[in-house]
């Protein structure tokens, strides 16, 4: 999952390959996910993602914030407000992202992957309404 992620953040048209296949009907992710709880996660997560996209130097920042985001994809995963399958694609989102500013790229290809990031996480917010539960 991790490299499927990688590839669809670092390449625009991968992107839309893979919201395509995540708001098909075929593909049923996030079943059983608490609505609310992802409520929670996705307004969090987009939090952190502006701020990495306009924090151009606090690395201690931008460090915290996506260890606060790790902590609690993974809360969420172990009382399960969130199903496995989300809490992959999320990990890997954050994964990615984390690895990719340790490399301490151009800041505006860290805009890029911010940008790309949230149109994944707002696909996996259709798929939770679709399927998931109150």
């Amino acid at each position: 999952m991790e490299k499927k992620i990688s590839i669809t953040l670092e390449n625009g048209a991968e992107l839309s390959n893979t919201v395509n296949l995540l708001l098909s009907q075929k593909l049923v992710i996030g079943f059983g996910t608490v609505i609310p709880a992802y409520n929670l996660l996705h307004d969090a997560l987009r939090g952190i993602l502006d701020f990495i996209a306009q924090a151009k130097s606090d690395e201690e920042a931008v460090a915290l914030g996506l260890s606060k985001a790790k902590v609690m994809v993974n809360y969420m995963l172990v009382k399960e407000q969130i199903r496995k399958d989300i809490a992959e694609i999320l990990n890997a989102v954050l994964d990615y992202l984390e690895k990719m500013l340790k490399e301490h790229r151009d800041h505006r290809d860290v805009r890029v992957i911010v940008e790309r990031s949230r149109v994944l996480i707002d696909a996996l917010a259709v798929c939770v309404y679709r399927y998931g539960r109150f």
